[in-house]
C-alpha cells in the first residue's frame, strides 16, 4: 500500500467505507417508504377485489 500515491491511498480509504455503506441507506430508505407511504386504496370499500368497468380486459 506504500506504493500508491497520497491522493490514491485517500480516496480508496474514504471510498471503500461509504460504498459499504450506500446499500445499507438504500435499503433503509425503502423500509422508510414503505411504512409512510399509504398503499393506494380503493375508491370503495363496496368495489374493493372486484374489477369494475374496462379493468377486466387488463386482468
Amino acid at each position: 500500500m506504500w506504493l500508491v500515491s497520497g491522493a490514491l491511498r485517500l480516496f480508496l480509504v474514504t471510498a471503500a467505507p461509504a460504498a459499504v455503506h450506500v446499500p445499507l441507506l438504500v435499503g433503509l430508505v425503502a423500509a422508510v417508504v414503505t411504512f409512510v407511504v399509504p398503499a393506494p386504496r380503493s375508491t370503495s370499500w363496496a368495489n374493493a377485489g372486484r374489477l369494475t368497468g374496462s379493468d377486466h380486459l387488463f386482468a
